[in-house]
């Protein structure tokens, strides 16, 4: 099946969309069906903690290199893997020259695999043969977008308050000044960032924005598949500049053509549309493969890779779908004899499960688009202030329980050593940053009560004696 599809892009500049379109349904499929198995359970940030500051401003300290270096999960794939083990792969020919230093024979889509795979010692680097300066580039950029996203960050996950659903207008009259004006003072206390940014030098040029910006490239991608696949069709049945039938694109075949390639335009804007192109595509394969975790360092050099090398990431994501394997599949230790499997957490599941949302909120995968609906749903739903929490959250995940990671010979990797007493430090730091739901509203209750907005026994506002003066101080609302 995919060897006619490869000789389809063996022209310049081919157009892939008619190819990728049903493997993109059938993988869309495939996460649609992982996702009711594995449902998220919620978490919040402890902003109104007395130690929030604090345990912020370690974000900016030496020690965030470190202990990202030890939560390998997040730049590589995790071990086990579903998809990647004996049962449905060559174990031999997947590790076949990972250690080898072959920088300029590697295909870019084995390229991007094997880095997904490449630690092969329980120290740093993490890799020592090509992949080296790769995988630390990558690192560093992860590194930046944490300290990037604490400018995101805002009060109660930027919850508004609500009042609850049996309170009577009455109650919602009392109860609405308090609640708001304690959010109100929230937000003013924790506006900016608890450090001197000038006097933290930054780990990469690179940060929050460039995986902000690889996510609008995956949504891209999923136009241009629409467009190409289009195309193809009304080129097959002969359609001459006929108005498009259910939801599908109108307009000259040539007009299409000049959108897709870049045709008719000077080549400095066409070289740029088909690079800008060309990182799209990779951009919604790295994801469909790897998830967020398959954006820090692969194919990030546009001479590296071509759309052949793409579309070879697009087929491993089909083969895994095949295999009932996604990226939000659920995880878990291999079995034995004497006990059953133990589930295992999902890195950057929150994120992860977000982006997935965009997706398939919009219907991608089905065989029309409304696409005024979809570029509604990612305006709202894709901004900095959304992916901010978000990554944060899946980062304190990976420091209170993150796994092992798929090493160069396709077995785990020991931890990476020489941190513990960082990672013990980051693990506490971790737990008090990090909120289940019931302990997130147990806090909120505390804070409304302590600020005489309710009581615990009645769930009324507390009526005073007398006026009371409002809070001019951090102590004065806690």
């Amino acid at each position: 099946m995919y060897y006619d599809m490869y000789e389809g892009l063996t022209c310049a500049r081919p157009e892939p969309g008619q190819f990728i379109k049903p493997l993109l349904r059938n993988i869309i499929g495939c996460i649609l069906h992982n996702q009711h198995l594995a449902p998220e359970e919620p978490v919040f940030l402890g902003n109104n903690c007395d130690t929030w500051k604090d345990d912020l401003s370690a974000f900016f300290d030496d020690g965030l290199p470190q202990i990202v270096h030890c939560c390998p999960c997040l730049f590589q794939l995790p071990f086990p893997h579903p998809f990647l083990n004996k049962k449905n792969v060559r174990l031999e020919v997947l590790t076949q020259g990972i250690n080898e230093m072959i920088p300029d024979r590697r295909g870019g889509g084995w390229a991007a695999l094997q880095q997904m795979m490449c630690r092969n010692s329980s120290r740093v680097p993490h890799n020592s043969g090509d992949f080296q300066g790769t995988v630390k580039a990558g690192v560093k950029r992860l590194q930046q977008a944490l300290r990037d996203c604490v400018t995101h960050i805002k009060p109660n996950d930027g919850q508004c308050p609500l009042p609850s659903i049996n309170d009577t207008q009455e109650e919602q009259e009392r109860q609405g000044l308090g609640a708001a004006t304690v959010w109100l003072y929230d937000q003013v206390t924790t506006v900016g960032v608890p450090v001197d940014l000038s006097a933290c030098p930054r780990r990469s040029s690179e940060g929050l924005n460039f995986i902000y910006k690889r996510a609008w490239e995956m949504l891209l991608a999923v136009a241009l598949i629409y467009y190409g696949a289009d195309t193809a069709e009304r080129q097959k049945d002969g359609q001459k500049g006929r108005p498009g039938e259910d939801g599908r694109i109108q307009g000259p075949p040539e007009l299409r053509r000049a959108i897709i390639n870049g045709k008719g335009t000077p080549k400095a804007k066409a070289d740029a549309w088909h690079e800008a192109r060309l990182k799209s595509y990779s951009s919604l394969a790295l994801f469909l493969t790897f998830g967020v975790a398959g954006w820090f360092h692969c194919q990030t050099d546009r001479r590296k890779f071509n759309i052949r090398d793409v579309f070879s990431l697009y087929t491993l994501a089909n083969e895994m779908a095949h295999a009932k394997v996604s990226i939000n599949s659920i995880l878990y230790h291999g079995s034995s004899t004497k006990s059953a499997p133990s589930r295992i957490p999902s890195p950057w599941q929150l994120l992860n499960n977000h982006l997935i949302r965009l997706l398939t909120e919009a219907n991608v995968g089905q065989p029309q688009l409304d696409w005024y609906d979809a570029v509604i749903i990612w305006e709202e739903g894709l901004t900095l202030d959304r992916l901010a929490p978000l990554m944060m959250k899946d980062f304190l995940s990976e420091v209170l329980v993150g796994g092992p990671s798929l090493s160069t010979t396709a077995t785990d990797v020991p931890d990476v050593e020489g941190y513990r007493g960082l990672e013990d430090e980051w693990t506490l730091r971790a737990k008090r940053m990090l909120l289940g739901a019931e302990d997130h509203q147990l806090m909120l209750l505390q804070r409304l009560e302590a600020n005489g907005v309710i009581t615990t026994e009645s769930g009324e506002e507390e009526a005073p004696d007398g006026e009371e003066e409002a809070p001019d101080g951090e102590g004065d609302i806690s």
